[in-house]
């Protein structure tokens, strides 16, 4: 099992902010707090030397035609910096995870995000249809909060949202315990998913991530699969159907997989590189 040592997982992320072009006010928020909580000791005493390198790799591209190549070849290099001890780094899933919280976090999911995401997912090795899983989670977490949002302020009565509000907050936690699920399984098994169907039903037990997860056990497939089914259904005759819009919610798995969620007043303007 790899192991992405600290610092260059967090490289990975700023090379993942810039390869758009720029970097907006809401993925430095994103950043600063995947950086706290995957190393809350030490992230703010080397963060500055961290995007000064990023910068630098970038600054070599001649122009749009090589940028995406310096920026891809900036996250080999720190991607191919393993340790072997799990408490100095993190897991490709839960990097992956991560990755996926930062680019959805300005509503702008780009082609240009997702290709460098996938480019992780194929050079680590990671089963892409458990990438293809943690990218529908997300989404559909993000959906539920949106519309989460939307109903509250609707302006109908306490009375009215909160049977709604509940629910949709059950079914964000069922999400968010299947992603988790997806991450914690690769530390449980050094073998890849074992599809037991050819409907994409894995089955596989889970354990915690160090001493900041919960271990769960429950069939991962069925799980997800429910989840699904339930995420993208009406809510009684009251709410819309969940889009497909991405949202700011479900964005911070990390090692406590908390949702860091900024009030309007946050930064987002664009600092161009």
């Amino acid at each position: 099992m790899n192991i992405i040592e600290k610092k260059n997982a967090m490289k990975a992320f700023y090379y993942l902010m810039a390869v758009d072009g720029e970097v907006s006010g809401i993925e430095l928020d994103k950043f600063d707090e995947i950086g706290r909580e995957i190393d809350n000791e030490f992230f703010d005493d080397y963060k500055e030397s961290i995007v000064k390198e990023c910068r630098t790799q970038i600054a070599t591209a001649s122009g749009a035609d090589d940028y995406y190549d310096v920026i891809q070849e900036g996250l080999d290099e720190a991607l191919l910096r393993n340790v072997e001890k799990q408490n100095q780094g993190i897991t490709v899933r839960l990097l992956v995870w991560n990755m996926l919280a930062i680019a959805i976090s300005n509503d702008d999911y780009s082609e240009v995000e997702r290709r460098i995401i996938n480019h992780v997912v194929r050079t680590m090795s990671m089963d892409k249809s458990v990438f293809l899983e943690m990218e529908q989670l997300i989404k559909t977490a993000s959906s539920v909060e949106k519309e989460s949002a939307w109903i509250k302020a609707s302006g109908k009565t306490y009375a009215e949202v909160r049977p709604i509000v509940e629910e949709l907050e059950k079914r964000q936690k069922v999400i968010i315990e299947s992603a988790k699920a997806l991450i914690e399984d690769e530390i449980e098994l050094d073998e890849p998913y074992v599809d037991d169907s050819n409907s994409g039903i894995f089955v596989n037990v889970t354990s915690k991530i160090g001493e900041k997860i919960s271990p769960i056990a429950t069939d991962v497939g069925t799980k997800t699969k429910k989840v699904f089914g339930k995420a993208t259904a009406k809510i009684g005759e009251k709410v819309a159907p969940i889009t497909s819009g991405i949202g700011t919610k479900a964005d911070n798995l990390l090692g406590s997989l908390k949702n860091h969620k900024k009030d309007g007043n946050s930064t987002t303007d664009s600092k161009k590189l």
